[in-house]
């Protein structure tokens, strides 16, 4: 699996109490499967995401209600073409914790008959400023719960953004199914990066992942460009579904 994206939020002049910023992004997602991985036997699927928004927001302080107006087209596997998306949802931002409710509804779509509703719930306790300390998250949801590709909260413990069960045949798009996100990990800080150690469950529909993780990053650049280079290793422990096993990932992050 493959995943690329980039995301923008740019801060607007303010309109008497409210807050107004554009936010877009734009990412693609590709998957492939080799011989004998029983249902997704020789998978070989990519979608694409790209959106743009006017955001409003009144200003209250850590309590950030926001509505979100905008345009994002759709490509690759599945429904393809443009419509326009509505996006209401609350906000609440501490040192520590974290806590947002989003909805999320495709008011109008190129692609006959194309449904697209959602809504997600996230609580985040976060480690220290120097990503030291206990992290723990709970996320429920139920259809499409962010941008398909392009995920708005902080990510996991031992892995990217949990979409690989958007190309799953037969369920790829299923927007009426179920999820439940859960992680918690812990951070070792040091002169040279973070290392962190962490544990996963996701539940989506009737079928769940449950993995165990190392990983490694790099401490952060001191120029304009906050650049970082990060190493995971994961195990997925075996369950009906999936045999499990090791799982390698690398990720460069950079952030101007």
């Amino acid at each position: 699996m493959t995943l690329a994206a980039a995301g923008l939020r740019h801060p607007l002049r303010k309109a008497g109490a409210f807050d107004l910023s554009i936010v877009g992004g734009v990412g693609t997602l590709s998957l492939s499967t080799g011989h004998g991985v029983r249902a997704v036997d020789d998978l070989d699927a990519g979608v694409m995401q790209a959106h743009v928004a006017l955001e409003i927001s009144p200003d209250l302080g850590a309590v950030a209600p926001y509505l979100r107006v905008g345009g994002r087209g759709d490509g690759g596997d599945g429904q393809s073409g443009t419509g326009m998306e509505l996006v209401g949802g609350m906000r609440y931002a501490s040192a520590r914790i974290d806590v947002e409710a989003q909805g999320r509804w495709m008011a109008a779509h190129s692609a006959a008959d194309y449904q697209s509703f959602g809504g997600m719930a996230r609580l985040q306790y976060k480690a220290r400023p120097d990503g030291s300390g206990l992290s723990m998250s709970l996320e429920p949801g139920l259809g499409e719960t962010a941008s398909a590709l392009l995920t708005e909260g902080g990510g996991s413990m031992v892995g990217g953004p949990g979409i690989g069960h958007l190309l799953r045949p037969g369920k790829a798009f299923d927007l009426a199914s179920m999820t439940m996100n859960s992680d918690v990990g812990y951070g070792f800080a040091t002169g040279r990066g973070l290392l962190k150690v962490g544990a996963r469950q996701q539940r989506y529909g009737g079928t769940t992942s449950e993995t165990l993780g190392l990983a490694w990053q790099s401490a952060a650049g001191r120029s304009a460009l906050d650049s970082g280079l990060q190493f995971r290793l994961n195990y997925e422990l075996p369950t009906g579904e999936a045999e499990g096993g090791p799982q390698f990932e690398l990720n460069y992050r950079i952030r101007f």
